[in-house]
């Protein structure tokens, strides 16, 4: 009877995983070939060197970040303001007005609206949170699910504000 042994599943995945370890270190390996230059900068033609991707074996320089356009954070705090006084009278009537009802006190409340708006004006992201000592949870939440979207002058950057609103 002869016996045949078997490879291991372990030992197979072991053996396999250092063969295409060899591959992949000798498929990558590189070497200049002969009608190549020594010098890959001298051969390139003379243009900008940011507008040219680096060769292989060179490295690139390193850029300077891009600063993105930025709006004035006072002007947009004031578009933001008057969009939302735009929808002050629906806030009042619909979400101020049932909650001073129901209990008078306090007479005022303060919520902050933050908003980000894209380059062209229109809303990307709004924020509301309420006055920890003025702050009336049911208005919040009424005046967030009923608050149409910003939009503010476009401005061509990005933007953000956070502005007080008190009600009444």
């Amino acid at each position: 009877m002869t016996t045949q042994r078997a490879l291991s599943t372990p030992t197979a995945i072991l053996i396999s995983g250092a063969l295409i370890a060899m591959a992949v270190f000798f498929g990558l390996r590189s070497r200049p070939s002969q009608d190549s230059p020594q010098n890959p900068a001298a051969s390139r033609p003379s243009i900008a060197p940011a507008a040219l991707p680096p060769q292989p074996g060179e490295i690139a320089p390193p850029r300077a970040p891009s600063q993105p356009a930025q709006a004035s954070p006072d002007l947009v705090a004031a578009q933001l303001t008057k969009a939302l006084e735009a929808q002050r009278k629906t806030i009042v009537e619909r979400c101020w007005a049932p909650s001073f009802a129901k209990q008078p006190t306090p007479a005022t409340t303060k919520i902050f609206v933050n908003a980000s708006f894209d380059a062209n004006g229109q809303q990307v992201i709004r924020g509301i949170r309420e006055d920890r000592d003025t702050g009336r949870a049911d208005v919040r939440q009424c005046v967030s699910e009923i608050l149409a979207p910003l939009q503010i002058p476009p401005s061509g950057a990005n933007a953000f504000a956070e502005v007080e609103l008190t009600l009444p």
